[in-house]
């Protein structure tokens, strides 16, 4: 009776016979493409990978309704799949039809289905293959309306069907029925892109002819994940039931022009809900649907290419095209996953069988082997799987990125003048100087303002070596040997013997570079070659502008024919009024001329000013320099300002109007002055008193720079100050960018490297600590034992696929 079962089935139906095909041919390797791949993915279901294997598989998808189980039905030829309103399919079926012999002692006819989860039964009746599927679905998801990523595996064996692999996952629905969870749309979105979005899968889109091609939830689907449509393959039933007048759309559609997809649309005619409650066998069905697309006006000319026999074969040759293209990757997969197996199973070792005296030896050998390993981190030898994958630096690069690209970049980015305003300059100048009459910028205002820019840098210097010191305990973790996951206590003591030794580096390299810090600020060498602070570099940049920029063009375009004769005034007679005339006369001709000259270093509303060319050819910077400081601020009439101009460009004492003007009492202080200014109760006027006595005004707790502009002495005097600073300061950059590094490497990396291995010998290697030290952590048996299984079945996928080479010859 049982092999009466084939009895009846279409021509188009029987299976394709191999007939004799020799070893090692094409055909037979691909034929056997389909098995292997079962083999390889019964070898994972086996153990859980941390890196599963990406295999190819065709995933079933549609809505609600469309015919998706009478599609799958029709492929196996006989009624398996639970059916009933809502949400049937709410765990994945992994559905492997296995295509048995039909022919020798073993064809019978004979069909059946086996469960992974129940291993060496072989179910033949149909009904009960259901009723499993229901129990299975309902011991994991619930009565309830749960789902569930867990596939449920089952094997059909039958003579009558080709070799595949497919997955069919819940219909896609819209609104919560019944008990159905409100997010049942969402949770069934979820679980398809699960399995869809894997790239080397196959993607069985299944509409229905019936409704329209826009609104289809499985093309949808497809088009997000792969919007080419390169592994989409579309399916579209229930043509018998498209109204009149609409088969042209159909066909249209089945041919590509509508929707085109690479692995283009099949159709199929799939059983009626009447067909089902009738029981009408699926050998009929199908007999009916070959004569439809035959006898059809419409169809005729597609017939070939449709229906469920055809889209059986289509679906093994994409199948097996498909798995010949990835097979290679798959190995590839098993390789990576099997040397970091196998360094996790060199971690665990083998079970603890120690001698007399071994234990020392052994503990030895792991303390050298993590100090040698910790130097290869630093060098850059050794690196994580993270930062190989993304080409992250590591180690040494990464403190020398600390170094240049952090360090290095911020000490040269700041500004030598920062937080420092006019007023604050111009009161340290006030300080310094006193109740003593300066001739120019006392350097007791420049070291103090030295000395609070460069205590500005021992801030980034010290957090540079808080940096290298977090880096340093990033390495120790990439440090860590495979074996440290077998001893737990050997791990948590070494690290805790390398992290006491990085807080011992680290205390010393930060007083390092604070003493490096009080070297800079204990001696402002105003010596040093590359310090320009001679007078004639300050003469050169006040005259241009206090810019450099200024100061080169200034230097090119100025005239250069002044020599140092005409800059010399005429020789003085011993007597007469004609001789002092016409020195008089030469003097004033020469500042018309020279604060006239845009070329000659004239400053706007300061009165004389000459250039640095001037300044070389006379010879005596120093006696310009003093000049600036001699020259009274015009107050008065134009004679007197006149002939001091003239006296100081001609290096003579004015006799005529002596500076500064003797007191006077019906003298009174200029606002314009500049100054300082006395902020309190107190007028700045005098009082008179009784009898015309004068009185001095009150003094006030606080005096503060006057919010007046500063006068030109002390424009210049800051404008001295702030290059001078800029110039020094940058010196000191410079060494501060240079001997930090150095002193971090010298008394934190290096001491390291050179000490780890002594310090965890010292502290360690003790016979009354190699017991406790060596003993296993409790899960490490079942983690050796899980890795054994693992690699187990990943030297069984490499077996597979070599013999598929080595019977192909070539991939």
């Amino acid at each position: 009776s049982r092999a009466r079962k084939g009895e009846g089935r279409p021509a188009r139906w029987a299976r394709v016979q191999r007939g004799p095909v020799a070893s090692g041919s094409p055909k037979k390797c691909m034929d056997e493409l389909i098995p292997v791949v079962n083999q390889i993915r019964d070898a994972l279901l086996s153990v859980q990978l941390d890196n599963p294997l990406d295999l190819p598989e065709i995933c079933v998808v549609g809505g609600q309704s469309v015919g998706k189980s009478s599609l799958l039905e029709g492929l196996v030829g006989r009624s398996f799949l639970p059916t009933g309103s809502g949400v049937v399919t709410r765990r994945p079926l992994l559905l492997r039809l296995c295509s048995t012999s039909v022919t020798g002692p073993q064809a019978d006819g004979r069909e059946w289905g086996q469960f992974r989860h129940l291993p060496g039964k072989e179910i033949e009746d149909f009904d009960e293959i259901r009723a499993e599927i229901t129990r299975e679905t309902e011991r994991v998801c619930g009565e309830r309306q749960g789902l569930s990523p867990l596939p449920i595996v089952l094997e059909i064996h039958s003579p009558w069907v080709i070799d595949l692999t497919l997955i069919d996952l819940p219909g896609i629905t819209r609104v919560p029925v019944g008990d159905q969870p409100d997010d049942i749309e969402i949770q069934i979105r979820n679980l398809i892109m699960e399995f869809v979005s894997r790239p080397k899968s196959l993607i069985l889109a299944v509409v229905a002819a019936n409704a329209d091609l826009a609104t289809a939830d499985a093309l949808a689907v497809a088009r997000e994940v792969d919007p080419e449509g390169q592994r989409t393959i579309g399916v579209m039933t229930k043509i018998d039931l498209v109204d009149q007048g609409e088969e042209r759309s159909v066909l249209a559609v089945l041919e590509g022009r509508t929707y085109p997809l690479r692995r283009g649309f099949v159709g199929v005619v799939c059983r009626s809900f009447r067909d089902v409650k009738s029981g009408k066998e699926l050998k009929e069905h199908l007999v009916e649907e070959e004569a439809f697309f035959k006898n059809h006006a419409d169809y005729r000319g597609i017939a070939n290419h449709s229906g469920v026999a055809f889209l059986a074969k289509h679906l093994n040759r994409a199948l097996l095209d498909h798995i010949a293209e990835v097979l290679p990757d798959i190995k590839n997969q098993a390789l990576r996953n099997i040397q970091e197996l196998e360094v996790e199973q060199q971690g665990y070792g083998e079970s603890l069988s120690f001698q007399p005296g071994e234990r020392g030896t052994f503990l030895l050998s792991l303390m050298t082997k993590f100090a040698g390993r910790f130097g290869d981190v630093i060098e850059g030898k050794i690196s994580g799987r993270q930062e190989a994958e993304s080409g992250q630096l590591m180690g040494r690069a990464r403190i020398d990125y600390i170094f240049r690209d952090v360090f290095a970049s911020t000490v040269r980015n700041f500004e030598c003048c920062n937080g420092l305003s006019d007023d604050e300059i111009r009161v340290a100048i006030r300080n310094a100087t006193g109740p003593r009459a300066t001739l120019f910028v006392p350097e007791a205002a420049f070291e103090l303002l030295a000395r609070k820019q460069i205590a500005k840098l021992q801030a980034p210097s010290l957090q540079c070596a808080e940096l290298v010191f977090d880096e340093l305990q990033r390495v120790l973790l990439l440090s860590e040997l495979p074996e440290f996951r077998r001893f737990l206590n050997l791990r948590e003591q070494v690290f805790s013997v390398v992290r006491g030794i990085l807080r011992k580096c680290l205390e010393p390299t930060l007083q390092m570079i604070r003493d490096l810090m009080k070297m800079e600020l204990a001696y402002i060498n105003t010596s040093h070659p590359d310090f320009s602070g001679s007078p004639g570099a300050i003469a050169g940049n006040v005259a241009s502008g206090n810019s450099r920029r200024n100061l080169r063009e200034a230097s090119k375009n100025s005239p250069r024919n002044a020599s140092a004769e005409s800059l010399r005034p005429p020789p003085r007679k011993a007597s007469g009024s004609d001789s002092r005339a016409s020195s008089a006369n030469w003097q004033n001709s020469e500042v018309e001329g020279r604060v006239a000259s845009p070329g000659r270093g004239a400053v706007a509303g300061r009165g004389l000013s000459p250039s640095p060319e001037d300044v070389g050819s006379a010879g005596s910077g120093l006696t310009w320099f003093f000049s600036f400081f001699r020259q009274p601020i015009p107050t008065g009439g134009h004679s007197s300002s006149s002939r001091n101009l003239a006296a100081q460009a001609s290096g003579a004492t004015a006799v005529e109007t002596p500076w500064p003007p003797a007191p006077s009492a019906q003298m009174s202080p200029s606002p314009s002055s500049g100054g300082l200014s006395l902020s309190g109760t107190g007028s700045s006027s005098y009082t008179p008193g009784a009898g015309g006595v004068l009185r001095l005004p009150h003094i006030p707790l606080v005096i503060t720079p006057a919010s007046t502009p500063p006068n030109q002495r002390e424009q210049v005097e800051v404008s001295i100050i702030r290059l001078l600073l800029e110039n020094y300061v940058n010196l000191v950059k410079k060494n501060i960018s240079d001997s930090v590094p150095k002193v971090i490497m010298f008394f934190m990396v290096n001491t390291v490297k050179d000490v780890i291995q002594s310090e965890c010998v010292a502290r360690l290697y003790k016979e009354d600590l190699f017991e406790n030290l060596l003993i296993e952590a409790k899960d490490i048996e079942g983690k050796r034992v899980r890795c054994q299984e693992r690699l187990k079945a990943l030297y069984r996928i490499l077996d597979v696929t070599d013999q598929v080479r080595n019977s192909a010859g070539t991939w």
